[in-house]
């Protein structure tokens, strides 16, 4: 009978760590798509300051719905359109891009500047 109980201790610690294998695996899926999220929301966060002209004069919730308005518009639609069938270039030399942040010098800058650069090497 000890022979018995003792495989099934052994099974139990095993399942154990299994479980806790899962649970280890889990966290870093979630941590690993966190990054993800964070850094495409940085980089569109970029592109936007970098088009939105006066972006520092506008609200959160004003700029909301500047956009909601701009992109309900039917010639926004049509160009959503155009934009989501369009291919960039393959990229040569990988060219990612690239984003500068400069930290901000005082407790209320956050960020002195963010720069987004990107090259297409269009054929």
């Amino acid at each position: 009978m000890s022979a018995n109980t003792d495989k099934i201790e052994k099974l139990e610690l095993r399942i154990k760590q299994l479980l806790n294998e899962k649970k280890r695996l889990i966290n870093q899926n979630k941590e690993s798509e966190r990054k993800a999220r964070t850094k495409r929301l940085i980089e569109r966060g970029a592109l936007l300051e970098s088009i939105v002209v006066a972006h520092d004069d506008l609200s959160n919730e004003q700029l909301k719905r500047f956009l909601e308005k701009t992109l309900k518009t039917e010639y926004a639609q049509r160009i959503y359109s155009e934009v989501k069938v369009w291919k960039p270039a393959t990229p040569k030399t990988a060219n990612q891009p690239r984003i500068t942040v400069e930290p901000g010098t005082s407790s209320n800058e956050q960020f002195k500047q963010i720069t987004f650069e990107t090259e297409f090497d269009d054929e």
